[in-house]
Protein backbone atom coordinates (compact mmCIF):
# COMPACT_ATOMS: atom_id res chain seq x y z
CA UNK A 1 0.00 0.00 0.00
CA UNK A 2 1.57 3.33 -1.26
CA UNK A 3 0.72 5.80 1.97
CA UNK A 4 3.53 8.31 0.91
CA UNK A 5 3.42 11.17 -1.76
CA UNK A 6 6.05 11.36 -4.48
CA UNK A 7 9.73 12.69 -3.32
CA UNK A 8 9.55 15.73 -5.40
CA UNK A 9 6.32 16.68 -3.97
CA UNK A 10 7.50 16.23 -0.43
CA UNK A 11 10.65 18.12 -0.60
CA UNK A 12 9.10 21.28 -2.82
CA UNK A 13 6.61 21.17 0.26
CA UNK A 14 9.09 21.20 2.71
CA UNK A 15 11.54 23.30 0.91
CA UNK A 16 8.70 26.50 0.20
CA UNK A 17 7.98 25.93 3.85
CA UNK A 18 11.93 26.48 5.23
CA UNK A 19 12.76 28.69 2.50
CA UNK A 20 9.93 31.47 4.11
CA UNK A 21 10.42 30.53 7.76
CA UNK A 22 14.83 30.72 6.39
CA UNK A 23 14.45 33.96 5.22
CA UNK A 24 12.20 35.50 8.30
CA UNK A 25 14.83 34.22 10.93
CA UNK A 26 17.79 35.36 8.92
CA UNK A 27 15.92 39.07 8.66
CA UNK A 28 16.58 38.66 4.81
CA UNK A 29 12.97 39.68 4.72
CA UNK A 30 9.63 40.13 6.87
CA UNK A 31 6.60 38.60 7.02
CA UNK A 32 5.56 41.68 7.17
CA UNK A 33 7.26 43.17 3.84
CA UNK A 34 5.53 39.50 2.25
CA UNK A 35 2.22 40.61 3.11
CA UNK A 36 2.67 44.55 2.41
CA UNK A 37 4.27 43.64 -1.44
CA UNK A 38 0.77 41.94 -2.62
CA UNK A 39 2.10 38.78 -2.72
CA UNK A 40 -0.61 36.70 -1.37
CA UNK A 41 -2.44 39.02 0.67
CA UNK A 42 -4.26 36.73 2.50
CA UNK A 43 -1.28 34.86 3.85
CA UNK A 44 -0.78 34.43 7.64
CA UNK A 45 2.92 33.26 8.84
CA UNK A 46 3.42 32.31 11.83
CA UNK A 47 6.53 31.25 14.42
CA UNK A 48 7.63 30.60 17.77
CA UNK A 49 10.34 29.05 19.39
CA UNK A 50 10.59 27.36 23.19
CA UNK A 51 11.40 24.10 25.03
CA UNK A 52 9.63 20.96 26.07
CA UNK A 53 10.07 17.60 27.56
CA UNK A 54 9.39 14.08 25.74
CA UNK A 55 10.46 10.26 26.57
CA UNK A 56 13.91 9.71 25.86
CA UNK A 57 12.91 6.83 23.69
CA UNK A 58 9.20 4.49 23.53
CA UNK A 59 8.27 3.79 27.30
CA UNK A 60 11.30 5.71 28.62
CA UNK A 61 11.55 6.80 32.54
CA UNK A 62 13.89 9.54 31.94
CA UNK A 63 12.90 12.57 29.49
CA UNK A 64 14.99 14.54 27.50
CA UNK A 65 14.53 18.15 26.69
CA UNK A 66 13.42 19.09 23.06
CA UNK A 67 12.80 22.29 20.85
CA UNK A 68 9.57 23.54 20.29
CA UNK A 69 8.79 24.35 17.33
CA UNK A 70 5.45 26.49 16.62
CA UNK A 71 5.42 26.95 12.32
CA UNK A 72 2.06 27.95 10.20
CA UNK A 73 1.37 29.13 6.80
CA UNK A 74 -2.07 29.91 5.88
CA UNK A 75 -3.77 31.07 2.96
CA UNK A 76 -7.07 32.78 4.02
CA UNK A 77 -8.77 29.80 6.01
CA UNK A 78 -8.29 26.94 4.16
CA UNK A 79 -4.22 26.50 2.77
CA UNK A 80 -1.79 25.70 5.20
CA UNK A 81 1.10 24.31 6.05
CA UNK A 82 1.78 23.82 10.12
CA UNK A 83 3.31 21.74 12.83
CA UNK A 84 2.13 19.89 15.56
CA UNK A 85 3.66 17.00 18.26
CA UNK A 86 4.08 14.75 15.52
CA UNK A 87 5.93 17.07 12.83
CA UNK A 88 4.82 18.67 9.70
CA UNK A 89 1.75 18.55 7.59
CA UNK A 90 0.59 20.41 4.55
CA UNK A 91 -3.42 20.56 3.61
CA UNK A 92 -3.67 20.44 -0.45
CA UNK A 93 -6.96 20.34 -0.38
CA UNK A 94 -8.36 23.84 0.76
CA UNK A 95 -11.76 22.76 2.07
CA UNK A 96 -13.07 23.63 5.57
CA UNK A 97 -14.64 20.14 5.98
CA UNK A 98 -11.58 17.85 4.48
CA UNK A 99 -8.23 18.27 5.05
CA UNK A 100 -5.00 15.88 2.90
CA UNK A 101 -1.87 15.37 2.13
CA UNK A 102 1.14 14.83 3.56
CA UNK A 103 3.24 14.76 6.57
CA UNK A 104 6.15 13.79 7.93
CA UNK A 105 8.08 13.67 11.33
CA UNK A 106 11.63 12.86 13.38
CA UNK A 107 12.07 10.44 16.05
CA UNK A 108 15.33 9.94 18.16
CA UNK A 109 17.31 7.38 18.36
CA UNK A 110 17.76 5.13 21.49
CA UNK A 111 21.31 4.77 21.99
CA UNK A 112 24.02 4.79 24.38
CA UNK A 113 23.42 8.47 25.72
CA UNK A 114 20.06 7.39 27.37
CA UNK A 115 20.27 7.82 30.72
CA UNK A 116 19.04 3.94 31.73
CA UNK A 117 21.92 1.99 31.55
CA UNK A 118 20.37 -1.25 31.20
CA UNK A 119 18.84 -0.18 27.80
CA UNK A 120 21.89 1.18 26.72
CA UNK A 121 22.80 -2.40 26.87
CA UNK A 122 20.36 -3.19 23.99
CA UNK A 123 20.39 -2.85 20.36
CA UNK A 124 20.60 1.25 19.43
CA UNK A 125 17.89 2.19 17.20
CA UNK A 126 19.20 4.92 14.72
CA UNK A 127 17.08 8.01 14.34
CA UNK A 128 14.00 8.09 11.71
CA UNK A 129 12.68 10.28 9.73
CA UNK A 130 8.85 9.37 9.16
CA UNK A 131 7.33 10.69 6.31
CA UNK A 132 3.09 10.01 4.48
CA UNK A 133 -0.06 11.00 4.56
CA UNK A 134 -3.00 12.30 7.11
CA UNK A 135 -6.73 12.52 6.32
CA UNK A 136 -9.02 14.88 8.71
CA UNK A 137 -12.60 15.27 8.83
CA UNK A 138 -13.97 18.59 10.34
CA UNK A 139 -17.23 19.27 11.86
CA UNK A 140 -17.56 23.20 12.36
CA UNK A 141 -19.81 24.72 14.85
CA UNK A 142 -19.74 21.60 17.03
CA UNK A 143 -21.15 23.36 19.91
CA UNK A 144 -21.15 26.83 19.07
CA UNK A 145 -22.04 28.85 16.25
CA UNK A 146 -17.95 30.87 16.53
CA UNK A 147 -15.65 29.79 13.53
CA UNK A 148 -13.45 28.62 15.72
CA UNK A 149 -15.39 25.60 17.04
CA UNK A 150 -14.95 22.44 15.77
CA UNK A 151 -15.06 18.79 16.18
CA UNK A 152 -11.98 16.80 14.03
CA UNK A 153 -11.28 13.21 13.18
CA UNK A 154 -8.03 12.53 12.22
CA UNK A 155 -5.72 9.47 10.68
CA UNK A 156 -2.08 9.56 9.36
CA UNK A 157 0.24 7.20 8.27
CA UNK A 158 3.86 7.18 8.59
CA UNK A 159 6.72 5.19 7.30
CA UNK A 160 10.60 5.59 8.66
CA UNK A 161 12.63 6.11 5.23
CA UNK A 162 16.36 6.66 7.15
CA UNK A 163 16.61 3.42 8.48
CA UNK A 164 15.69 3.96 12.13
CA UNK A 165 12.84 1.82 12.78
CA UNK A 166 11.97 0.90 8.89
CA UNK A 167 8.36 0.13 10.30
CA UNK A 168 5.24 2.00 9.81
CA UNK A 169 3.06 3.82 12.47
CA UNK A 170 -0.90 4.61 11.86
CA UNK A 171 -2.32 7.17 14.04
CA UNK A 172 -5.77 8.12 14.93
CA UNK A 173 -7.46 11.01 16.79
CA UNK A 174 -10.47 12.47 17.78
CA UNK A 175 -10.41 16.26 18.85
CA UNK A 176 -12.33 19.47 19.81
CA UNK A 177 -11.52 22.67 18.62
CA UNK A 178 -13.06 25.52 20.90
CA UNK A 179 -12.45 29.53 21.85
CA UNK A 180 -12.42 29.68 25.60
CA UNK A 181 -12.32 33.34 25.42
CA UNK A 182 -11.59 35.96 23.05
CA UNK A 183 -8.34 35.39 23.03
CA UNK A 184 -7.79 31.53 24.57
CA UNK A 185 -7.66 28.84 21.72
CA UNK A 186 -7.28 25.20 23.27
CA UNK A 187 -7.83 21.72 21.29
CA UNK A 188 -8.30 18.41 23.63
CA UNK A 189 -8.99 14.79 22.36
CA UNK A 190 -7.84 11.22 22.75
CA UNK A 191 -5.44 9.22 20.23
CA UNK A 192 -4.44 6.14 19.35
CA UNK A 193 -0.83 4.49 17.96
CA UNK A 194 -0.63 1.51 15.98
CA UNK A 195 2.69 0.17 15.30
CA UNK A 196 3.96 -2.65 12.87
CA UNK A 197 5.62 -5.64 13.56
CA UNK A 198 9.06 -3.61 12.38
CA UNK A 199 8.48 -0.71 14.79
CA UNK A 200 7.36 -2.68 17.55
CA UNK A 201 10.12 -5.04 17.41
CA UNK A 202 12.90 -2.17 16.97
CA UNK A 203 11.42 -0.39 20.64
CA UNK A 204 9.91 -3.21 22.42
CA UNK A 205 12.04 -6.39 21.67
CA UNK A 206 14.86 -8.06 23.73
CA UNK A 207 16.43 -10.51 21.77
CA UNK A 208 18.21 -13.34 22.94
CA UNK A 209 21.68 -11.87 22.71
CA UNK A 210 20.28 -8.24 24.32
CA UNK A 211 18.93 -10.54 27.16
CA UNK A 212 22.42 -11.82 28.06
CA UNK A 213 23.77 -8.42 27.84
CA UNK A 214 21.46 -6.34 29.68
CA UNK A 215 19.74 -9.36 32.51
CA UNK A 216 16.17 -8.76 31.03
CA UNK A 217 14.39 -11.40 29.76
CA UNK A 218 13.80 -12.10 26.03
CA UNK A 219 10.53 -11.00 24.30
CA UNK A 220 9.21 -10.32 20.80
CA UNK A 221 6.94 -7.97 20.26
CA UNK A 222 4.75 -8.17 17.57
CA UNK A 223 2.67 -5.60 15.68
CA UNK A 224 -0.56 -4.18 16.81
CA UNK A 225 -1.98 -1.34 19.26
CA UNK A 226 0.79 0.35 21.00
CA UNK A 227 -0.56 3.37 23.24
CA UNK A 228 -4.02 5.38 23.83
CA UNK A 229 -3.19 8.95 25.03
CA UNK A 230 -4.94 12.17 25.63
CA UNK A 231 -3.57 15.57 24.09
CA UNK A 232 -4.38 18.93 24.74
CA UNK A 233 -2.88 21.89 23.28
CA UNK A 234 -3.76 26.04 23.97
CA UNK A 235 -3.01 29.61 22.78
CA UNK A 236 -3.33 32.37 23.97
CA UNK A 237 -3.00 35.90 22.06
CA UNK A 238 -1.12 38.37 24.42
CA UNK A 239 -1.25 40.78 21.27
CA UNK A 240 -2.21 40.54 17.41
CA UNK A 241 0.85 39.08 16.45
CA UNK A 242 2.38 38.40 19.76
CA UNK A 243 1.27 34.81 21.25
CA UNK A 244 2.41 31.95 23.96
CA UNK A 245 1.39 28.48 22.83
CA UNK A 246 1.39 25.37 25.23
CA UNK A 247 0.94 21.44 24.59
CA UNK A 248 0.52 18.46 26.62
CA UNK A 249 0.32 14.79 25.70
CA UNK A 250 -0.35 11.81 28.27
CA UNK A 251 0.30 8.30 26.46
CA UNK A 252 0.10 5.01 28.28
CA UNK A 253 1.26 1.90 26.65
CA UNK A 254 -0.90 -1.00 25.72
CA UNK A 255 -0.54 -4.56 24.23
CA UNK A 256 2.80 -6.06 23.49
CA UNK A 257 4.31 -2.35 23.97
CA UNK A 258 2.93 -2.51 27.61
CA UNK A 259 4.35 -6.06 28.21
CA UNK A 260 8.09 -5.42 27.04
CA UNK A 261 10.74 -5.76 29.51
CA UNK A 262 12.08 -2.53 28.22
CA UNK A 263 8.91 -0.93 29.68
CA UNK A 264 7.28 -2.90 32.49
CA UNK A 265 10.43 -3.43 34.05
CA UNK A 266 13.26 -0.71 32.83
CA UNK A 267 10.65 1.65 31.84
CA UNK A 268 7.37 3.35 32.95
CA UNK A 269 3.53 2.64 31.15
CA UNK A 270 2.66 5.99 31.77
CA UNK A 271 4.59 8.68 29.58
CA UNK A 272 4.27 12.35 29.12
CA UNK A 273 5.34 15.13 26.72
CA UNK A 274 4.81 18.97 27.47
CA UNK A 275 6.14 22.44 25.91
CA UNK A 276 6.22 25.48 25.91
CA UNK A 277 6.60 28.75 22.99
CA UNK A 278 6.59 32.23 22.43
CA UNK A 279 5.61 32.68 18.30
CA UNK A 280 4.62 35.88 16.17
CA UNK A 281 2.22 36.15 13.63
CA UNK A 282 2.41 38.26 10.39
CA UNK A 283 -0.30 39.26 7.91
CA UNK A 284 -3.91 39.57 8.42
Amino acid sequence: MNLVFSSAWRVRTVAAFSLVFSLICSGSVTGDEIVESGFLDDLRLTFGLGAGVAPQYEGANEVRPIPFIIGRARLGARYFVGTDETGIRADIVGSRFIEFGPTAGFRFARDSDIGDPVIALLPEVDNAIEVGAFLAFNFPFFLTNNKKDALTIDMSAVQDVAGGHNGFVIRGSLRYRGLVTEKIVMQIGPFVNYGSDDFNSAYYDVTALGAIASGLPQFDAGSGFKDVGLRFSGRYLITRHWNVNLAFAYRRSIGDAAESPIVDIQGNENTFFGGLAFAYSWGK
